[in-house]
């Protein structure tokens, strides 16, 4: 039509689906906030350039798995010169992944560190009454083993919690705690918190 041309529609159409995949799926929340926010001047922007990296890798023309769309974010972010923080969108899509997904089995490409001795540091955390009256007051009177099947712990190179809106993350040694017995009934993310250091 006068308005808009055969090629525009084109694009809008991947856009939408790009849209879909990402946004819709509420999977991806801290990620997109801080990409958004940091690096584009408007969510359009951003995502015509996830559209225009996913159509020339040829991620479009078929259907992927929830899973992959972690992989293809991160390949997006190592490719992109408008992007410079690599380890703060690893960390960012590793919350994003472990709020939606208690399998504890990463993506590909996606790294985790884990400090020394974490799983006893874990498991001291949950034998203290204290620290389930804080974070898991419904767990209360469970045995530590019993409320580790239902938890996850998991460690953070940088404060990925506290991010100012449009400020870059601090490089922060952070943990947060998964609480996979809770899921929240609107955006049907796990809850998840930060521990105090």
């Amino acid at each position: 039509n006068s308005f808009i041309n055969f090629g525009e529609i084109t694009i809008l159409k991947g856009i939408e689906e790009v849209l879909e995949r990402y946004y819709n799926s509420g999977r991806f929340v801290r990620t997109l906030e801080y990409i958004i926010g940091r690096y584009f001047g408007s969510a359009f922007d951003f995502y015509l350039s996830l559209y225009e990296y996913c159509k020339n890798q040829g991620w479009l023309k078929y259907p992927v798995s929830s899973r992959q769309l972690y992989s293809i974010f991160l390949d997006y972010i190592k490719t992109s010169e408008a992007v410079d923080d690599y380890e703060v969108f690893n960390e960012l899509l590793k919350l994003d992944f472990l709020a939606s997904d208690r399998s504890n089995k990463l993506p590909e490409g996606i790294s985790r560190e884990l400090p020394a001795l974490f799983k006893e540091r874990c498991f001291n955390f949950l034998k203290n009454d204290e620290n389930i009256k804080k974070y898991l007051p419904e767990h209360a009177g469970k045995p530590a083993k019993q409320i580790y099947k239902h938890v996850h712990f998991e460690h953070f190179a940088y404060d990925i919690i506290d991010i100012k809106e449009g400020q870059p993350a601090v490089k922060k040694d952070t943990i947060v705690l998964f609480d996979y017995s809770c899921r929240n009934k609107v955006t049907g993310l796990y809850n998840y918190q930060k521990l105090q250091s």
